[in-house]
C-alpha cells in the first residue's frame, strides 16, 4: 500500500463531534461512558447493518465509516428519503474516512462495484478510479473524540468490518480499544486482493484470540452462554451474509470465467463481556 503523507484530519473532527452530540441528545444517556454504541466500518451504498441496528434499538448510536464519495452520497440520500430515516440519521455519526493501521493519506482502488473497493489492488474486479483518501487508526479517532468531549467511552457493543482484504489492519489500528469491544464481526478475505496479507480467518482468530476473544461457533459452551434466541439470530445473520457475498462474487467472477471462492465472516466474542451477553444486556446480531 503506497502512502503519500501523514493524514491531518483535525478539520473534519469538529463536524464529527457535532454529529455525536446530536446523537447523544437523541438517547436516554447523554454521556459517552453510558452510551450504547456500535461501529460499522464500510457502509457501502445503503448501510444495511447500521439501518437495522438503529431500527432495532432506539437508544443506540452508530459510528459509520465510509471513504467513497459515491457511497457517502448514496447513504445520505437514503437517510433523507422518509421521516423515519431522517430520525435514524440523527443517531448515526457518519465519518468520511477509511480505517487502517496508520493515520495517513493513502491510495484507494475504487471499483465498478463500490462494494469491492479496497486499499488493495483487486485481482479481477474492474478498477474505476485510483483515489487518494484519508485513513485513520480507529484508536486515534476514538481517543480524539474522548479528548474533544473530555469524556471516556464505556464499551462498544459491536464492531463490524467489511474492508475487502484490510479487516486485520482495522483491528490492528484499534488495538488499544479492543478490550472495550464486546463483539467483532469481520470479512476474512485475502484471496481477491493482490497485496492483502494475513486477512484470513486463522490470522484474525490468532490476533483476536491473543486479546481475549473467542470465535463464535456451535460448541456446546457457547450454546449455553448465548442462549437459543441469540444463536438463531447470529446463525441466520451469518448465513445471509455469506450467501449474499458469495452471490455477488459469483456474478462478478462469472464475467471473467473464474471459479467462485470461499467467503467467511467470522464473529468473535470478548470473554470479558460473556456475562452481559448471557444476561441479555444487548443482542448479538448482525444483518445484511
Amino acid at each position: 500500500m503506497a502512502s503519500e503523507e501523514r493524514n491531518d484530519w483535525s478539520g473534519s473532527m469538529e463536524a464529527t463531534v457535532q454529529q455525536l452530540l446530536v446523537a447523544l441528545s437523541e438517547t436516554s444517556s447523554q454521556l459517552l461512558s453510558e452510551a450504547r454504541i456500535k461501529i460499522d466500518v464500510g457502509l457501502s451504498l445503503d448501510a444495511p447493518h447500521s439501518v437495522e441496528w438503529l431500527k432495532q434499538d432506539p437508544d443506540l448510536i452508530v459510528f459509520g465509516f465510509e471513504p467513497l464519495p459515491l457511497c457517502l452520497d448514496s447513504v445520505e440520500t437514503m437517510f433523507q428519503a422518509t421521516s423515519e430515516m431522517r430520525r435514524l440519521r440523527r443517531r448515526i455519526v457518519i465519518v468520511p474516512v477509511a480505517l487502517g493501521v496508520e493515520s495517513i493519506r493513502t491510495r484507494f482502488f475504487e471499483c465498478d462495484d463500490p462494494g469491492v473497493s479496497s486499499f488493495h489492488r483487486p485481482r479481477e474486479f474492474s478498477i474505476k478510479n485510483v483515489l487518494e483518501i484519508d485513513s485513520l487508526r480507529l484508536e486515534d479517532f476514538l481517543y480524539e473524540i474522548e479528548n474533544q468531549l473530555n469524556q471516556k467511552f464505556g464499551f462498544f457493543q459491536h464492531l463490524k468490518t467489511d474492508c475487502q482484504g484490510a479487516d486485520i489492519k482495522v483491528l490492528q489500528g484499534a488495538e488499544k480499544y479492543l478490550e472495550r469491544v464486546a463483539v467483532i464481526t469481520c470479512e476474512a478475505d485475502s484471496h481477491d486482493y493482490i497485496d492483502s496479507v494475513s486477512n484470513d480467518v486463522r490470522s484474525i482468530r490468532e490476533f483476536l484470540g491473543a486479546r481475549g476473544f473467542v470465535q463464535y461457533n456451535q460448541k456446546p459452551r457457547w450454546k449455553e452462554i448465548l442462549g437459543p434466541k441469540i444463536q438463531r439470530s447470529m446463525l441466520h445473520t451469518l448465513v445471509l451474509t455469506v450467501l449474499r457475498k458469495r452471490n455477488r462474487k459469483k456474478d462478478l467472477k462469472a464475467q471473467s470465467g473464474s471459479s467462485t471462492i470461499k467467503v467467511s465472516d467470522p464473529t468473535f466474542i470478548n470473554q470479558r463481556f460473556s456475562q452481559l451477553v448471557e444476561m441479555g444486556e444487548f443482542e448479538v446480531f448482525q444483518t445484511h
